[in-house]
C-alpha cells in the first residue's frame, strides 16, 4: 500500500550534508564501539572473562537489610575468624593458606602456608582464635607484647607419600607486628581413614574454654566393612578411633576429663558420636548449650542441640526416618501400602549406648539434603529486633541463608504452617525461612563484633579457576556507622604497609606427628 521502501531509496533522497553527517556518525559510532568493548574486554583478567557467567547473584528477601561485597577472589575459602573489628583471618582449603582482611583489604603476604591434602574435602579447614589474655594454659609468650592472639587450626595433612593422613589441630601464636603465625604446636592428630570425604573440619572454643571439634565418619553413602564402627552405631564394627563424632581437648591439646561416654582413651576424647558428619556447630550465647548441623545421605539434614554422651544417630537413624545401613530408608508395610519406617521411641534399640550416652530427635529435619553448614546466634538487634538471638544457617545447596526463630525456653525453633511437623520437605515449604540465597555455597556465617553484621563466606560453583570465592556482609539497607578511626585492625595495617616484603616472612613447619597426650 506505500509502495517499495529499500534503505537505497531512502539514502539517494538525503542531501548532501546529510549524507557527509551519517557517514561521519558512523565512523564515530565504529571507533566508539571498539573502544568501548576494549575497555570492557582489556579491563577484565583472563579469570573474569572465564567465569563471566558462573557469578553468583546473592539475593536478599528483607528490604531492610542488604548484601555488599567485602572482599573476593580467594581460593576455596572455608572459614573465617574475627580478630577484632572489621579485620579477620581467613582460610584457603587447597592452597594451605591463612590470609588476613582489614577494612575490607586483603593483606598480600599471608600469615601462614600449611602444606595440606587437597584430595575431595580434605584441606584448611577449620579457624577458632582466643586473645592472649583468654589462654587456659601455661604460655611462654606472656610477655612479648607483639604475641597478641592464639591461632587453632584445623587442617588434613599427609605424609610424603601420600600415607598416613591425619586431621590434625595446631595451635599457633599470632605476631601481630609482623603479620605471621609462629610456634604451631600440634595438640591432635586422628587417622583421617579410610575415605577422603565427610571429614568434618569445624573448630569451637566453648564457654568452658575447651576445644570443640567435628570430625566425619571418613566414608561413602553405602558402606562396606572397612566403614562400619562403632561411633556409626555397628554393634560389629569397628572400636572408637577419633571419628564419626564431636570432640572435646583442652586449649593445650588434653583431654578434658569431662566424657560421660568412658574414661578410657578415646572414649575421653568424645563429647557426641553417631554423626554422619558436620560443618557446623556453635555455642547459644544465652544458655551456652551446643547447636550443630548435621549432613544426612541424600535425606534426614539436622539442627541438633547436644548435650554430653549425644548419639545423633548415624548410620541407623537420620532424621526421624530409620535407615537399612546402607544410605536408605526403611521401608515398611502397613495396610497394603509402603511407606518409611520412623523413630517413635525416646531410646531407640537399634542403637548403640556408651557410658551416660543418649539419643535425642532433631530440632528441624529437611527431607531431601541441603546440606546445611555455619550455623551462627545473632546477639543484637543490629540487623533488626525479629532477628535477635535468632538462629542463622547457611547450606551448599543454593547458597541459602536459613533463620529460625527460637522459642522463649531457647530448647527448640517456632515453627509454623507447613513447617509446623519440624519437617521441610520441600522448597516450597522452607520458602519462609529462607533469609538470602545465590551465594553458590555457603562454607560459613560469623558475626562482626563491632556492628553485628552477619558475614556471609561463599565458593562459587562452576568457576574454571576457583579463584572467585568471596566474603558479604549482610547489613541494614539504611545509613552506615561510622567506623572509629583508630581501629586496632587499621593500626596493624599501617604497620604492615610500611615493611617490606623480605621483612614478612612465613614459619616453616616444624612438628613431631603424634597424637594428643592421653
Amino acid at each position: 500500500m506505500f509502495g517499495q521502501i529499500s534503505l537505497h531509496n531512502i539514502y539517494s533522497n538525503l542531501s548532501k550534508m546529510t549524507k557527509i553527517n551519517l557517514v561521519y556518525f558512523f565512523i564515530i559510532g565504529i571507533i566508539a564501539f571498539f573502544l568501548v568493548d576494549s575497555i570492557t574486554v582489556f579491563g577484565q583478567s583472563d579469570d573474569e572473562k572465564k567465569v563471566k557467567n558462573v557469578q553468583p547473584v546473592p539475593k536478599i528477601y528483607d528490604e531492610n537489610l542488604k548484601i555488599e561485597l567485602v572482599a573476593n577472589k580467594f581460593k576455596f575459602p572455608t572459614t573465617l575468624e574475627f580478630i577484632g573489628p572489621n579485620d579477620f583471618l581467613i582460610l584457603e582449603k587447597n592452597t594451605g593458606e591463612v590470609k588476613r582482611v582489614i577494612n575490607d583489604k586483603i593483606i598480600e603476604k599471608p600469615l601462614l602456608k600449611l602444606n595440606v591434602s587437597t584430595n575431595d574435602e580434605r584441606g584448611l579447614l577449620g579457624i577458632a582464635i582466643i586473645k592472649k589474655e583468654d589462654a587456659k594454659f601455661n604460655t611462654t609468650s606472656t610477655n612479648d607484647d607483639r604475641i597478641t592472639h592464639y591461632v587453632f587450626l584445623y587442617a588434613v595433612q599427609c605424609n610424603e607419600k601420600k600415607q598416613d593422613c591425619k586431621n590434625r589441630i595446631y595451635r599457633y601464636e599470632l605476631d601481630n607486628d609482623n603479620n605471621v603465625l609462629v610456634n604451631p604446636k600440634l595438640l591432635l592428630g586422628i587417622p583421617s581413614f579410610p575415605e577422603t570425604s565427610h571429614i568434618g573440619g569445624i573448630i569451637k572454643v566453648g564457654p568452658d574454654g575447651n576445644l570443640y571439634l567435628t570430625i566425619g565418619n571418613f566414608q561413602r553413602t553405602n558402606p562396606i566393612e572397612v566403614y562400619k564402627s562403632k561411633t556409626q552405631n555397628f554393634e560389629d564394627g569397628h572400636d572408637f578411633d577419633g571419628r564419626g563424632g564431636i570432640l572435646t581437648i583442652t586449649q593445650d591439646g588434653l583431654v578434658t576429663g569431662n566424657s560421660v561416654i568412658g574414661d578410657k582413651f578415646p572414649f575421653s576424647l568424645y563429647y557426641a558420636y553417631g554423626v554422619r558428619n558436620s560443618f557446623g556447630i556453635n555455642f547459644d550465647p544465652v544458655t551456652g548449650k551446643l547447636w550443630d548441623t548435621e549432613n544426612g545421605p541424600y535425606f534426614g539434614d539436622e539442627i541438633n542441640i547436644i548435650e554430653p554422651g549425644f548419639n545423633s544417630g548415624a548410620d541407623k537413624i537420620f532424621g526421624i526416618w530409620k535407615n537399612d545401613g546402607e544410605g536408605k530408608r526403611v521401608i515398611q508395610l502397613a495396610n497394603g501400602s509402603e511407606k518409611f519406617e520412623t523413630v517413635t521411641e525416646e531410646k531407640p534399640s537399634d542403637l548403640l549406648y556408651y557410658g551416660s550416652a543418649y539419643y535425642g530427635k532433631p530440632k528441624f529435619i529437611w527431607d531431601k539434603t541441603v546440606a546445611p553448614t555455619a550455623i551462627i546466634f545473632p546477639n543484637s538487634n543490629k540487623l533488626g529486633d525479629q532477628y535477635e538471638n535468632n538462629i542463622f544457617v547457611g547450606s551448599v545447596d543454593g547458597g541459602r541463608l536459613f533463620n529460625f526463630e527460637l522459642n522463649k525456653e531457647r530448647n527448640g525453633l517456632v515453627l509454623d504452617g507447613p513447617l509446623a511437623d519440624g519437617i521441610a520437605n520441600n522448597m516450597t515449604e522452607y520458602k519462609d525461612i529462607t533469609l538470602a540465597d545465590g551465594f553458590s555455597y555457603i562454607t560459613d556465617l560469623k558475626i562482626e563484633p563491632d556492628t553485628g553484621y552477619l558475614y556471609v563466606v561463599s565458593g562459587t560453583k562452576g568457576a574454571a579457576t576457583g579463584n572467585f570465592g568471596e566474603v558479604y556482609k549482610i547489613l541494614p539497607a539504611g545509613p552506615l556507622d561510622v567506623r572509629p578511626s583508630d581501629s586496632p585492625g587499621i593500626a596493624a595495617m599501617k604497620r604492615l604497609m610500611k615493611m617490606t616484603p623480605d621483612q614478612v616472612e612465613t614459619p616453616q613447619m616444624h612438628v613431631k606427628d603424634l597424637l594428643t597426650k592421653k
